[in-house]
């Protein structure tokens, strides 16, 4: 029974540039923007064999940069401030059509300056830059070009930053809520296990007050655990085992040796993760729909193994020895279906169920995990022994 839903996991943050970041990005193409117009004209003179321009060409170009890059943080500061919105695009463009028209003529004049200052500096005379009227218009064609490039670049990079966002925020929600639906089912087990074993309490304390103390103290230390572990998903194999004992200790007290309870676990799989409380809600099932409920004795089995056959598996199934499930009835008890739902949020289509009818008579519920080792400090030895019986040769 495959799961075809996506793992929960961590929200993965995308990877954005922040507004400095894109500043300093375009502003640094300036240098490069004057570098290939210096190429581009200087190349231009010497097609024409118009010598001895290297030197007008470079610093022309070069102030042309160097003035450009305060007006261009200016224009900036106001895409930031003022953005291309459809609900306010008229007021936006006016804005930008004003600033514009400021940071043409400051660009213009800044280069006028610098050239004034330069070329006899370096020996190339005065700077006739022509009448201003004239190329305030000249520069100010070049100017729009890069303008609205700029402009055109930051309005696609704040609507890719809104979608990443707005995405971010969706996985991060879905990401809470299928916790939210873990720690329910978690919720949910545990009480109709603790209505079980206060049963059994119940059922046993008039009869024989040393075994219903003995339930408290393992229902107590089943409590310890479930707290210790707290809001972790996932546990050791031997953690989880050390569970099922406990549960194993609560069924001996109530049904005697007439219900056994055996374990085929591999030690080199202790280490192994899985989620926690899986096992008991299968082991309870299977006492509660298999011959133990009906007729007080029965058989069931607990085994796993690693499966590397095709993608690196811990495989683990429960089988009791009663009557089997109905047809169609795949998900027996509340313990079968909420361990079907964790399984599809903590690991989607990585994980598989199947359960069925056993040959002969008997149930089985076979779970496949992906291999992955839990935290070492979660791998203990069984805090009560003698609870579950090893299969022979093992």
């Amino acid at each position: 029974m495959p799961f075809p839903a996506p793992a929960v996991q961590p929200a993965e943050r995308p990877s954005t540039l922040s507004w400095r970041a894109v500043t300093l990005r375009i502003v640094a193409f300036m240098p490069v923007l004057g570098i290939l117009k210096f190429v581009s004209f200087w190349f231009d003179d010497l097609s024409r064999d118009h010598a001895g321009t290297f030197a007008t060409r470079l610093v022309e170009e070069a102030t042309g940069a160097c003035a450009a890059v305060p007006v261009l943080l200016l224009f900036l500061w106001v895409a930031r401030r003022v953005p291309m919105e459809r609900a306010r695009w008229r007021h936006a463009l006016a804005v930008h059509a004003a600033t514009f028209l400021v940071g043409s003529a400051l660009h213009t004049s800044l280069m006028a300056v610098l050239r004034w200052a330069l070329f006899p500096a370096f020996g190339l005379g005065p700077y006739d830059y022509g009448r201003f009227p004239e190329r305030f218009v000249m520069e100010g064609a070049n100017d729009v070009v890069y303008y609205t490039f700029m402009l055109t670049v930051h309005t696609l990079w704040r609507h890719r930053e809104a979608e990443r966002r707005r995405a971010l925020r969706a996985a991060e929600l879905e990401a809470a809520l299928a916790q939210a639906q873990l720690r329910a089912l978690h919720q949910r087990l545990e009480p109709h296990f603790l209505f079980n074993a206060l049963n059994t309490v119940s059922a046993v304390m008039y009869d024989d007050r040393d075994r219903a103390d003995d339930v408290l103290t393992s229902l107590a230390e089943l409590l310890r655990i479930s707290l210790r572990a707290g809001d972790r998903q996932e546990v050791s194999l031997g953690e989880e085992l050390e569970t099922l004992a406990l549960y194993g200790a609560i069924t001996e007290a109530r049904f005697g040796d007439r219900v056994r309870l055996t374990l085929d676990v591999p030690e080199a799989l202790r280490a192994a993760a899985v989620p926690v409380l899986l096992l008991q809600p299968l082991v309870e099932n299977a006492v509660r729909h298999g011959n133990a409920e009906r007729f007080g004795y029965g058989r069931i089995a607990v085994r796993a193994r690693r499966d590397q056959s095709t993608r690196d598996r811990l495989v683990i199934s429960v089988e009791d020895d009663g009557p089997g499930a109905p047809i169609g009835d795949a998900t027996r008890g509340i313990g079968l279906g909420g361990t079907i739902e964790r399984l599809r949020l903590l690991h989607g289509d990585e994980a598989q169920v199947t359960t069925g009818n056993v040959a002969g008579g008997g149930f089985r519920v076979q779970l496949a995990l992906p291999w992955r080792t839990a935290d070492a400090r979660a791998v203990a030895p069984l805090a009560v022994a003698g609870k579950l019986r090893p299969v022979a040769g093992r």
